[in-house]
């Protein structure tokens, strides 16, 4: 299963940015969330990037297969509330 997400800001005007790849486990840990999300949904995410895209490319994600990996953060127009956290490789 696969979720098209935008963005915002978006890398494009008209097409998702991401595509965020759900594996069966993934789905079964988060299944109500993911069969509840309506197109327009805002979402909280923990997801490991498969391989980087860009304004004609979309970039590839895997979301983590724990429960709680993606929350829908409702259909808000104020984005105060969407955060990036930094993760350092070693």
């Amino acid at each position: 299963m696969s979720i098209l997400v935008k963005m915002n800001p978006s890398e494009s005007d008209t097409f998702a940015d991401i595509i965020l790849s759900i594996s069966n486990a993934a789905y079964q840990n988060n299944k109500k969330t993911i069969d509840d999300l309506a197109k327009g949904d805002h979402l909280k995410f923990r997801a490991k990037i498969r391989s980087m895209g860009n304004e004609f490319k979309l970039h590839h994600l895997r979301l983590e297969n724990e429960a709680g990996s993606i929350e829908d953060t409702g259909q808000s127009e104020n984005f105060d509330h969407i955060s990036i956290n930094e993760t350092k490789l070693s």
